[in-house]
């Protein structure tokens, strides 16, 4: 459990000790990093109070280079993970073929879909008990035919252009 006092103590220690990490206080991680922040600064002065642990930092140069020390190795050990994680994405987005089968064959799919339900609401009449059904559908393929749109010409291409490419690098 974080206790409230923990968060702003630890922005106040990384902030005038560590203003690189004050990243990792803000987000979905901000009370595991601020609980690992006042541990090591408590651990390293002694003091249990918030403004002795500020005091006590300020006062002596030696408890701050240790406490950066200390929070270059927890970054070190993050910054691991981030990478292992990307990795592990880019590898696994790799293996097969047969999502780039499934990627062109729903494109294809939405596509057609999408000319298809256009044409048949432009050039026949529709009966008035369906209208708001082919009205729906037509909606909905539309929005799928902007995301295929955007998956071929946005960024997600070229994310997976670089993908490519780094694998490519990877195995030579």
């Amino acid at each position: 459990m974080v206790l409230p006092f923990l968060i702003p103590l630890a922005t106040t220690i990384v902030g005038e000790f560590l203003p690189d990490l004050v990243r990792g206080l803000v987000g979905d991680k901000a009370g595991d990093m601020a609980e690992k922040v006042v541990k090591i600064a408590t651990e390293l002065t002694g003091k249990s109070d918030p403004g002795d642990i500020v005091n006590a930092l300020r006062a002596d140069p030696n408890l701050v280079f240790q406490l950066q020390m200390k929070l270059a190795e927890e970054r070190l050990a993050l910054a691991r993970l981030d990478q292992l994680d990307r990795a592990s994405a880019r590898r696994m987005a790799q293996k097969t073929n047969l999502h780039a089968w499934a990627v062109v064959t729903v494109s294809i799919l939405v596509t057609c879909g999408f000319g298809f339900v256009l044409w048949a609401i432009l050039t026949r009449p529709i009966p008035e008990a369906s209208s708001e059904v082919a009205y729906i559908l037509l909606g909905t393929l539309a929005t799928g035919f902007v995301q295929v749109l955007n998956f071929w010409l946005g960024s997600s291409r070229s994310s997976q252009d670089k993908s490519q490419h780094l694998a490519e690098a990877a195995r030579r």
